[in-house]
């Protein structure tokens, strides 16, 4: 019986320690700011909301930051809206003020977004979005970005073929036939112009250049352009639903 309550008595200890332990942790607020809704939920900004909160987990397990501070997600659906992304950044900053926004797939949000954390002195963390206009000549202190630019994208796919030639059964780069598609917003204006910028340092042959809106919902034309200018590499830059509704068209015509 002794036993048993000794037993019982550590145990309520320990409880009540990790209870005093828990409440004495301060909180850290910090913004999640993802299209959960909309044309780029699917694309990947869903996918990099939950990464964002399997990692705020795995911190809090381990005890915070410091061991002295919890993290809270306070969760903000940007609907794949620019607008509405702006609208719900200044609820962040001025209703919920936190002190860091952590998100952003689109390119076309992150625009926009980054002078408005600035101006706040709000650290922007972007996680997914790659356009160089994010920061490109901002001089930003509050907006950070470990990925790399768009530019290194266009700039390394262009270079990938150029270093395969021969395994594509050619013998220099004039012969590669390549044409340049993309959607024309801050995304894919920055990644083509790279890839315009390498193909002809390398002397690849450009067959078709054309930007297009990723809201589109007919590409027929375009499609019809490619098959017309018959090139052997389509370099495509561009959100998951246009790529799509792109290869279901091709694949029709």
């Amino acid at each position: 019986m002794k036993k048993v309550l000794t037993g019982l008595i550590v145990a309520t200890v320990l409880l009540w320690g990790t209870v005093l332990d828990c409440a004495a942790k301060e909180q850290i607020k910090i913004g999640l700011l993802n299209s959960l809704t909309g044309a780029f939920a699917l694309a990947g900004a869903e996918a990099g909301h939950r990464g964002s909160l399997i990692a705020i987990e795995m911190w809090n397990e381990k005890g915070g930051i410091g061991g002295k501070y919890e993290i809270l997600p306070v969760v903000s659906d940007a609907q794949s809206n620019p607008d509405v992304a702006i609208r719900e950044a200044e609820r962040l900053i001025n209703v919920e003020k936190v002190p860091v926004i952590l998100g952003v797939y689109s390119s076309s949000i992150a625009v926009p977004l980054a002078p408005i954390c600035e101006q706040n002195k709000t650290i922007l963390w972007i996680t997914i979005a790659i356009s160089d206009a994010v920061v490109k000549g901002r001089h930003l202190q509050y907006v950070f970005r470990p990925q790399p630019m768009g530019s290194q994208w266009g700039k390394t796919s262009v270079e990938m073929l150029k270093d395969n030639l021969s395994r594509f059964g050619y013998k220099e780069p004039k012969e590669l036939r390549v044409a340049v598609i993309y959607e024309d917003g801050p995304y894919g204006t920055s990644v083509q112009a790279a890839n315009l910028e390498a193909l002809k340092k390398y002397g690849m042959n450009i067959v078709h250049h054309e930007g297009y809106n990723h809201k589109a919902n007919d590409l027929s034309a375009l499609i019809l352009k490619l098959k017309a200018a018959k090139p052997d590499v389509i370099l495509h830059t561009g959100y998951y639903p246009d790529i799509v509704l792109f290869t279901k068209q091709a694949r029709e015509l």
